[in-house]
């Protein structure tokens, strides 16, 4: 492993090794959680089950379990192995790995259904570095969201090369309709951009951004309001419009990109 991902990720768990993830469906799309091969294994069997949150540390799960495997528990002393597996762009095969655990704690997670136990995992050793990637780099996209809410990034060649943008082309929706734009800058909670037409006509109105990823494909679909418009100089019949994204539907995977880009830029200035 190169040494400064070696550094990153000493710093990822010394900074959030007890940071708790809930995996929403929006946490298990950004991360590709395989969800029909997440398993318990103990003593050579292996039983299906759901992730409800996980840390660097510890993970919750959710399953339906019979009495077989409790029977398995108690002479594994509650040790577990958790299987865990993610899509891998551009890769036909998964990333998988087991993480050897101790049961701490269950309970019903339902009242309405005591068959669904809530169970808790205490990792016996360090979790794969690839857990670590994943986990921190969400924690981080999130807290540098806090931090660089407001800082722009200027749409350019090399910028576009770091984001893993297709271009600087995009779309955005205005009452359903579809509209070229061209992207001037963008941060985490908005951005400016060039359309084509009257500006003034647009300030007010809630419009839906659509920017997409250049390998992958994904497309960020980004709801907001124009809050202002200006007028572009030497480009006849083009606006500058300004987009200020609605706070809680900002997608994780966009959160990640610009914390990523983020990230680069401070490597690239280390190293020179």
């Amino acid at each position: 492993m190169h040494v400064t991902t070696f550094h990153q990720l000493k710093r990822y768990y010394a900074q959030y090794k007890d940071v708790e993830i809930t995996f929403t469906r929006e946490v298990i799309q950004s991360t590709a959680l395989l969800q029909n091969q997440i398993y318990l294994k103990c003593l050579g069997d292996q039983w299906s089950c759901i992730i409800y949150s996980l840390s660097m540390r510890e993970a919750k799960v959710i399953a339906k379990l019979n009495e077989s495997f409790f029977k398995k528990l108690q002479d594994a002393n509650r040790l577990v192995s958790l299987r865990l597996s993610f899509r891998q762009s551009g890769k036909a095969d998964p990333l998988s790995f087991f993480i050897t655990a101790k049961i701490t704690a269950f309970e019903p997670y339902r009242q309405d259904r005591l068959d669904l136990k809530l169970f808790r995992l205490s990792y016996i050793n360090l979790p794969p570095d690839d857990l670590i990637q994943i986990l921190g780099s969400l924690i981080e996209a999130n807290s540098n969201y806090k931090k660089r809410k407001e800082e722009r990034i200027p749409i350019n060649n090399e910028s576009i090369q770091k984001l893993g943008l297709r271009s600087k082309e995009a779309e955005f929706l205005v009452q359903e309709v579809p509209r070229k734009i061209i992207l001037r800058n963008i941060s985490f909670s908005g951005g400016k951009m060039f359309v084509f037409g009257v500006g003034k006509y647009l300030v007010h109105k809630e419009v839906e951004l659509r920017i997409q990823k250049e390998y992958s494909g994904e497309i960020f679909k980004l709801k907001g309001t124009i809050i202002r418009f200006e007028p572009v100089e030497g480009r006849r019949g083009f606006t500058a419009i300004v987009i200020k994204f609605c706070e809680d539907k900002i997608p994780i995977g966009y959160k990640l990109m610009i914390s990523e880009y983020f990230n680069q830029v401070k490597k690239t200035k280390k190293y020179h």
